[in-house]
């Protein structure tokens, strides 16, 4: 038996980065415009041979992206778009085989490439300056290239699944910060030549009862850059990329107490990473355990939940970079992005 299925997917996104002064904010001393355009084609097909299903994906993407400078903003005569273009053609292939009615046994390979953003392509949220421009013209950023190789187990009942997945996961260019802060919190990113990760995946769901269900998902993950020179001269070689914990886990119990009224307590796990491609323990996001609670109703085409996030109302850091507070081009410490305490929401969805 064979199945195939293909689609055609386009899109045009057009952006206007303004800046202006308040109370003035009809004349933007700034205005810089951006344009993407993307247009992709994608083929699958299964072929099922008794015990062993055999799939193969191909998706091939285009696109085009230019950048209209603010040229007056910068004092310079018009040089023209920064333009970028880029085609990826992203294979994947794939086995599975059927052990018996409960558990099944895979393994695929796919590889897949992806594009710079404009943030990586200027270097920040604006072209403020000539040499910024000649910078970004230089189309220096490359393109991000992966090999995935995957393989694991699926078992599953009426009442019970469970799966195991092993991954490697072999960069090259990868699109990673590096440990240098922009504007708004946000880092820095460059290509990392040579990069990789791999690890094991567990998902849980079981029903204990009609009225009680336990999920769980978790990663144990090893990363690692091969190698690495900054702009500055500074090498870095076998050392673990920045934001990327070893262990994330998730773990839930979900109660029905009356039809269609549910309550669900969920805890989250992200261990600690490093914010510097040193891996200097002085520069290290920390771990964060929190714990959050839900009730949803429904009747009808009517929902509403109630949730109420970090119950103990810990502090915790989802990010961060080393920071330089008096700008003397030594690192003070680490800086971080403080998450929410502990909050509560209130939703309420009409199906139509």
């Amino acid at each position: 038996k064979v199945n195939i299925a293909s689609g055609i997917h386009a899109y045009q996104f057009d952006r206007v980065n303004e800046e202006a002064n308040s109370p003035d904010l009809e004349n933007p001393y700034y205005r810089e415009t951006s344009s993407k355009r993307e247009l992709s084609w994608y083929g699958k097909a299964a072929w099922s041979i008794a015990d062993i299903e055999l799939i193969a994906d191909l998706q091939i993407r285009t696109q085009d992206f230019e950048i209209n400078p603010d040229y007056q903003f910068l004092g310079i005569d018009p040089e023209g778009d920064i333009t970028r273009e880029w085609t990826f053609v992203n294979p994947k292939i794939g086995v599975t085989y059927n052990i018996d009615d409960n558990l099944q046994a895979y393994a695929s390979f796919g590889r897949t490439g992806r594009e710079p953003t404009r943030v990586d392509i200027i270097g920040g949220f604006g072209l403020y300056d000539p040499a910024a421009v000649d910078e970004a013209k230089l189309d220096d950023f490359e393109p991000e290239f992966v090999n995935n190789f995957e393989g694991g187990a699926r078992l599953s009942y009426s009442d019970f699944y469970l799966a195991i997945n092993y991954f490697y996961m072999d960069f090259k260019n990868e699109i990673a910060p590096i440990g240098e802060l922009l504007p708004f919190g946000v880092q820095k990113r460059t290509n990392i030549p040579n990069s990789s990760r791999g690890g094991f995946e567990f998902e849980l769901n079981y029903q204990l009862t009609n009225e009680i269900r336990f999920t769980g998902t978790g990663t144990f993950m090893k990363s690692s850059i091969e190698d690495f020179t900054t702009s500055e001269g500074v090498s870095y070689r076998s050392t673990t990329p920045i934001l990327t914990p070893e262990i994330i886990g998730n773990l839930g119990i979900e109660f029905e107490l009356i039809e269609n009224f549910k309550m669900t307590l969920s805890s989250n796990y992200v261990g600690e990473s490093y914010l510097d491609l040193s891996n200097s323990e002085d520069l290290v996001l920390p771990d964060y355990f929190i714990t959050n609670f839900s009730l949803n109703y429904k009747w009808k085409n009517i929902s509403i939940a109630f949730e109420a996030n970090n119950l103990s109302d810990d502090i915790y850091y989802t990010n961060g970079a080393p920071v330089d507070l008096d700008f003397d081009n030594i690192i003070d410490g680490p800086g971080y992005l403080v998450n929410a305490g502990r909050n509560y929401f209130v939703t309420t969805k009409f199906s139509f």
